[in-house]
């Protein structure tokens, strides 16, 4: 695991409670659509991983909608949360990690921006492999260039990797992945422009 992503892992385990003050509890109509752009055609049963849940907060409003979410979390304080509401709860590190089932949705709000540029390729990778034929990877990111580290909501400087939507096309297409549903969103904040992503494996 690259230091940068340990870091930004510790970051987040020593600040949970900071992260879960200074994070909205609402997703915002954006994030809403998002998920439900990725929900679509989706029997009840389908089989859903999170990676990155957090406390919850996505993973609540999709299971809102009558699915069940298999939570995970690379930060055992976020698991030890989650466990609260959901036993099955899991840690997971999807950097180091394998997934070990097969799901029909795999979805990532704002983690995959954390990893650098061989990180995501690898996640890309893992994720592909472990979608049936015709799932779909819903994920965000950050437009922008370059990296940083940024030290805000009082926890310690965490990773952050910047993307262009030409070049996760082309990544998501090199592994794999169809009919990339890709947009541009700057409504959230005058300072961030997200990238959201719905891409179907072939």
């Amino acid at each position: 695991m690259e230091e940068t992503n340990k870091q930004t892992l510790d970051a987040y385990e020593s600040g949970v409670q900071q992260y879960i003050q200074h994070t909205p509890n609402s997703r915002g109509a954006v994030v809403e659509h998002w998920i439900n752009v990725s929900l679509e055609g989706l029997h009840k049963e389908a089989k859903i991983l999170e990676i990155g849940s957090a406390f919850g907060r996505d993973a609540s409003y999709i299971e809102s909608k009558g699915f069940h979410v298999d939570k995970t979390d690379a930060t055992s304080s976020f698991v030890d949360i989650l466990k609260e509401k959901d036993p099955s709860s899991r840690l997971l590190n999807i950097v180091t990690d394998e997934i070990d089932d097969t799901y029909d949705l795999v979805i990532a709000n704002a983690v995959l921006l954390h990893m650098n540029d061989d990180e995501t390729k690898l996640v890309i990778n893992k994720v592909h492999r472990a979608l049936i034929v015709g799932g779909t990877f819903a994920f965000t990111l950050k437009q922008g260039m370059g990296e940083d580290w940024q030290q805000n909501k009082g926890m310690s400087p965490r990773y952050f990797n910047y993307w262009q939507k030409e070049e996760i096309i082309k990544l998501l297409a090199e592994n794999g992945f169809i009919d990339v549903n890709l947009w541009i969103d700057e409504t959230e904040s005058p300072i961030v422009t997200w990238i959201m992503i719905v891409a179907t494996k072939n």
